[in-house]
């Protein structure tokens, strides 16, 4: 987030979040629903235009399925698959079908 020009005091300012709150997201320490982490992408994108797109360009590697600017063209259902599979990354690991990630060719197939 640094790199993006967001002080993560102002992330969780503008979310209305704490501090530490924010900073155990980014240490890994817990986990956001879906709806927050859409809405801390959101606040993120407003913060600092094209941070979706950075974003999704270093998750995946300009090299892979999405491009840096595919992240744009997406429609709402493609962009929920898409957090939905990210939030079942952050989740920690379970034994359960439903926590399991779908593959990218799952995803794809699905838009």
């Amino acid at each position: 987030m640094d790199a993006a020009g967001i002080r993560p005091s102002r992330l969780a300012e503008r979310a209305g979040r704490s501090r530490q709150n924010i900073s155990d997201i980014r240490n890994e320490k817990v986990s956001p629903n879906i709806r927050d982490f859409g809405e801390l992408l959101a606040i993120a994108e407003e913060m600092s235009p094209g941070f979706m797109e950075r974003w999704v360009a270093e998750l995946v590697g300009a090299s892979d399925v999405f491009s840096a600017g595919a992240i744009a063209n997406l429609d709402r259902k493609q962009l929920s698959m898409m957090l939905h599979l990210i939030a079942d990354q952050l989740r920690p690991k379970s034994p359960s079908p439903q926590h399991q990630a779908k593959s990218k060719e799952e995803i794809l197939a699905a838009s």
